[in-house]
């Protein structure tokens, strides 16, 4: 009895003891480092978990929110700041061309190790000789002269978008609604909403599917996030060269799961090595693994259909299958279905959040949309092609400054892209870091610098490209990566969104539903504000609709009796259902400036463009009446101007009818 009474005694007291010894060997195994402060790094300021504990980082970036978040570090503790145990962030310029050179010995950290999934690809891969091999193999496929035999394929793609975009408008402008797009779409007022961001991912996926594998995933047509995955990998893997079966394959949401795996490596990355195992199977994280394993399921029946099926063109998958490993033998499966899967994510996934973050901005500044519709109709005046090529708008000066705007604004690698410094230690900004330490430069921050961008730095101004220093900001614009591991694929995306945002800016006015709503700055980015598109151009719809329908706008407006604004009725009649014949709101005048800009491209060109149709003779005695009505117009929109207008915009608004005028006479 006694001896039970002892046992018992016993485990209450390693009961009671472990409950608090565990908890404080934890907090003993984080004081230890810090007071031993083997780095010597114990002087940088920062938040103050962040110095006993990977867990303040981890957490930040599980809240998807994590550039914002260093971003506001740096403002509170200046250029340096400890952002974990070993890791330091360093917001200054002048860290990139030493963090990131050639040469310097430095390695990507294990923060890489939470990317791989089948095995490393370039991206994720640690090994410095290791990475110059697979780089060799990859760097060539993205030259510039292989790049260009890919415009066909992009401009196809943006074609087929802006077809089914005209479609959607053309439902739109007679009250429809309907569910394509993810988030669906519907028609208000003459105008057609809908969430951009669905329908920038499809895009991406297609063109990436085509120049890697030959073939797109099918998203523009289908309106759908939707791809074929395996039900067995491996057993496929194995397979590769053979058709697989209908019933052999799933569907799943590529875009949803391509976000998910972003967000659990991104995070699961942030923490120490030996916490992840653990980490991953918690009720939090284990979808983020199973997105790991989806994803890689995509890419391995893209892989697979493309080698049952061969194509008799170069695609990307095609230049891997040329590559040859350390001992010069082709690459083996493996390796070749993890360098696809990143080249399918880097496609895909930054191509479709940038083209998001620039028109959202554009989307709010109607000052910088104006000018750059002005841009590119003067370059491309009424081309029938709906795509642009990249011919047109190579040197272009103001749409790649709306392009760098919006990428130093929403960079996809806004975050410090973490570098292990190398035996012997470094020295940067003045400041040396032992062996271990590591380092990363937040692009985020550094987009922001007053000193290089000036004190509006929130502010989406492409104007700053034309009158900042344009060495400092050169050297300080990093939307791709500097240095050995810089984005391998960056003449591919240049010219991406060269093509998709000439196209779609030429083809259309947009602003936002709602003024206020703010982008979202996720790692990688999700969700973005909903645009609408509302057509004025000229090529919006081919024939007379696509010519009478600025017109026509601005003549409900007009308070005119004359014979031809009869007979305009008459045909608009005839066009109501594909013509939003409300004359704007007060607060859209800016639009209605755009609309009376294609009065000047009509008056210029339509006699070309409709020849001897039926409605000839109208449009000729319209040509007749032509001041009388713009100087009706000028009197009523300048009338219109809100009064809560700023004073600038006023100025602005009187100097471009000004302009206009001053070309028609």
């Amino acid at each position: 009895m006694i001896l039970g009474a002892l046992n018992t005694l016993y485990d209450r007291i390693d009961l009671q003891t472990a409950a608090y010894a565990i908890p404080g060997a934890i907090l003993v195994a984080h004081l230890i480092p810090w007071l031993w402060d083997p780095q010597g790094i114990r002087s940088y300021p920062g938040p103050f978990f962040a110095k006993f504990t990977d867990i303040w980082l981890g957490y930040v970036s599980k809240k998807g929110h994590r550039s914002e978040v260093i971003h506001e570090v740096h403002r509170k503790y200046g250029p340096i700041v400890r952002i974990a145990p070993n890791h330091i962030s360093i917001a200054d310029p002048d860290a990139l061309a030493v963090v990131y050179a050639h040469g310097n010995g430095a390695t990507k950290s294990n923060f890489y190790d939470a990317f791989v999934s089948i095995r490393r690809g370039v991206f994720n891969v640690r090994d410095r000789n290791e990475h110059t091999r697979k780089r060799k193999i990859i760097s060539h496929i993205f030259s510039q002269k292989n790049v260009m035999e890919f415009e066909p394929h992009i401009r196809l793609y943006v074609t087929q978008l802006l077809q089914q975009w005209d479609r959607l408008f053309g439902m739109a402008v007679k009250g429809m609604s309907g569910d394509e797009g993810e988030s669906g779409w519907k028609g208000r007022d003459g105008r057609l909403w809908f969430d951009l961001l669905p329908w920038a991912n499809y895009l991406a996926f297609d063109i990436i599917g085509d120049l890697a594998f030959g073939a797109p995933f099918g998203m523009i047509q289908a309106a759908k996030d939707v791809a074929l995955v395996p039900k067995d990998q491996q057993s496929m893997m194995k397979s590769y060269g053979k058709e697989a079966k209908e019933e052999e394959m799933m569907g799943i949401p590529a875009v949803k799961i391509l976000n998910g795996r972003g967000e659990f490596s991104m995070s699961l990355g942030s923490l120490p090595p030996h916490w992840r195992p653990v980490v991953r199977r918690l009720p939090g994280w284990r979808q983020g693994g199973k997105d790991v394993k989806n994803l890689a399921g995509i890419a391995i029946a893209a892989v697979s259909k493309r080698l049952a099926t061969p194509v008799d063109r170069t695609d990307l998958l095609s230049n891997l299958q040329a590559g040859r490993d350390g001992d010069g033998n082709p690459l083996g499966r493996e390796e070749l279905t993890a360098e696809a899967l990143t080249l399918l994510i880097a496609g895909s996934d930054t191509t479709s959040n940038s083209t998001c973050a620039i028109l959202y901005y554009l989307a709010g500044n109607r000052y910088a949309q104006e000018k750059l519709h002005k841009e590119l109709d003067e370059q491309l005046g009424t081309e029938d092609e709906v795509a642009a090529t990249e011919a047109q708008v190579k040197r272009l000066p103001y749409l790649e400054a709306c392009i760098n705007e919006g990428l130093r604004l929403h960079s996809t690698s806004s975050l410090g892209l973490p570098r292990l410094v190398p035996e012997g230690g470094m020295t940067v900004c003045g400041q040396f870091f032992p062996e271990g330490t590591v380092l990363s430069v937040p692009s985020y921050t550094i987009h922001r610098d007053p000193t290089v961008w000036g004190e509006d730095v929130e502010v989406f101004r492409p104007e700053r490209w034309f009158e900042g220093d344009q060495a400092a900001m050169q050297k300080t614009f990093n939307p791709f990566s500097v240095g050995p591991r810089a984005c391998v694929g960056r003449n591919l995306a240049s010219l991406e969104l060269l093509i998709i945002i000439a196209s779609i800016t030429r083809r259309y006015d947009f602003v936002l539903e709602d003024p206020d709503q703010k982008i979202l700055d996720k790692s990688p980015p999700v969700q973005f504000a909903k645009l609408i598109v509302y057509p004025f151009h000229l090529l919006q719809i081919s024939g007379h609709t696509a010519i009478l329908r600025p017109l026509l706008i601005v003549l409900d407006g007009l308070e005119c009796e004359s014979e031809d604004a009869r007979e305009f009725a008459i045909l608009r009649a005839k066009y109501r259902s594909s013509i939003p014949v409300d004359w704007p709101a007060e607060t859209d005048f800016e639009i209605v400036v755009r609309a009376v800009s294609g009065l000047f491209i009509f008056a210029s060109t339509v006699m070309k463009d409709i020849g001897s149709s039926e409605h000839a003779n109208p449009f000729k005695r319209l040509q007749r009446h032509l001041s009388q009505a713009l100087d009706l117009f000028y009197a009523r929109i300048l009338h219109k101007i809100p009064q809560d207008t700023s004073e600038a915009l006023c100025r602005h608004t009187q100097l471009r009818l000004i302009q206009e005028m001053s070309m028609r006479t």
